[in-house]
């Protein structure tokens, strides 16, 4: 009688185990693909939105070419609209990484110090 009240609380602590783990594992999953969502949302269809517009202004620049000759100030106007869409990539490049960086940062203060996340620094 006492091997199997033994072995029942044994089997007991590993199930509640194997659940705490289940649990965690689960809202593990939740987070990333929360994660995902945001990232999503905020990064890739903006992205997505600027190759569409890159793709309009390069598909616009070869018919307006196919029909007007080249000149020294056509020229300087490609290079002037590459160069602005090159300093906006940039900025949106650096906004994107600095964004990652702080909700890289204020998810492993979340997760490290779970009471410590104030409303300001919330992820």
């Amino acid at each position: 009688m006492e091997i199997l009240a033994s072995s029942t609380s044994s089997l007991r602590l590993h199930q509640d185990v194997y659940y705490g783990i289940r649990d965690k594992t689960r809202v593990i999953a939740d987070q990333h693909a929360n994660l995902g969502r945001t990232i999503d949302s905020s990064i890739v269809q903006h992205l997505q939105k600027l190759h569409a517009e890159i793709k309009a202004h390069i598909k616009v620049r070869t018919l307006s070419k196919q029909h007007t000759h080249r000149t020294p100030e056509y020229s300087q106007n490609v290079q002037n609209d590459t160069g602005k869409l090159a300093t906006s990539v940039a900025k949106e490049r650096e906004l994107s990484g600095r964004m990652i960086s702080e909700l890289a940062t204020s998810v492993s203060i979340f997760k490290n110090t779970p009471m410590g996340v104030t409303n300001k620094s919330d992820p």
